[in-house]
């Protein structure tokens, strides 16, 4: 029965925004960046509650927010079938979630260096869009981690979530995003680019080396 609902459930995802003229590549990334909404709404609503029964109201909100924003997003695709706004305005939330989520608890210590979440923007532009603009994205991440430093002594000095969760967010944080930061290097490893032709062009010159 579980196997079954999972199984509609799988196939009503990859149904979501996708076009009869799709290639075999473009589906799979529109029913992988649609899985993965979904599972970031499901943890962006659990996040945010969780900050809010910890009584940080204000950072709980944030992350709801960004859930019912992605959810209208993904509703919007599915009946629009936009791809490029969609992955675009996708990009954007998960750019601006950590960013915005630091600042209203307190800078990187008091959030538990969340704002590395915002690095799966580029990396989620390398899967997901051209690599040639995967370096715009990080270089937003860049500027938003900047900003976050110069920010920080204007930010609250402590908040209202106690050490061991601070600790815990810490270790999941840094743990997670580098899981997908591999996930993703593997992936890019398997897409074709100019580096890949200029490699190939090298093996049958020998004046070339790559």
């Amino acid at each position: 029965m579980i196997q079954l609902v999972m199984e509609r459930t799988v196939s009503f995802i990859a149904r979501i925004g996708a076009d009869a003229n799709d290639s075999d590549d473009l589906r799979l990334q529109k029913s992988l960046l649609v899985g993965g909404s979904f599972m970031f709404i499901i943890a962006g609503a659990a996040w945010g509650l969780m900050y809010i029964a910890f009584g940080e109201a204000l950072a709980g909100l944030i992350p709801l927010s960004y859930a019912m924003i992605s959810l209208f997003s993904v509703v919007l695709f599915g009946l629009t079938h936009r791809y490029r706004f969609f992955r675009f305005s996708q990009l954007v939330l998960i750019l601006l979630l950590p960013f915005l989520l630091m600042i209203a608890l307190g800078g990187f210590v008091n959030s538990s260096a969340v704002i590395l979440w915002s690095l799966i923007c580029p990396l989620g532009a390398l899967v997901f869009d051209e690599p040639r603009r995967a370096p715009y994205w990080f270089a937003a991440y860049l500027f938003a981690v900047l900003v976050s430093g110069f920010i920080e002594p204007y930010t609250r000095t402590s908040n209202n979530l106690p050490h061991w969760l601070v600790v815990f967010f810490f270790a999941m944080n840094i743990g997670a995003v580098s899981f997908i930061a591999f996930r993703c290097y593997l992936h890019s490893c398997g897409r074709r680019t100019p580096l890949w032709d200029f490699c190939d062009l090298s093996r049958k010159s020998p004046r070339i080396s790559c």
